[in-house]
């Protein structure tokens, strides 16, 4: 049963992180206050990743800060971990 949520959270999640990405960047160039970096990355942490980065490629948006894209990998490494255990950890 929770499969069926997680398949139903993943895209909600990346829908989010795009639309917030996009508001970041709005925000950015208006000059007014800005997401902070950790909301964006808890919400790529928990697996709107994808919509994050493609929002990034698509708005040229946190491309450029060393610090913010080692944590951003980072995220993506730990969800791609963890999804190999899900799939793999019950195979003989």
């Amino acid at each position: 049963m929770s499969s069926y949520y997680l398949l139903a959270a993943v895209p909600l999640l990346c829908l989010i992180s795009g639309t917030l990405y996009w508001y970041d960047k709005r925000q950015a160039e208006a000059g007014r206050r800005r997401i902070p970096e950790i909301s964006l990355l808890t919400l790529d942490a928990l697996g709107g990743w994808p919509g994050g980065w493609w929002a990034q490629q698509r708005f040229r948006h946190k491309t450029k800060k060393w610090s913010y894209r080692v944590r951003f990998y980072l995220a993506i490494a730990i969800n791609l971990a963890l999804l190999y255990l899900v799939v793999f950890a019950g195979s003989p």
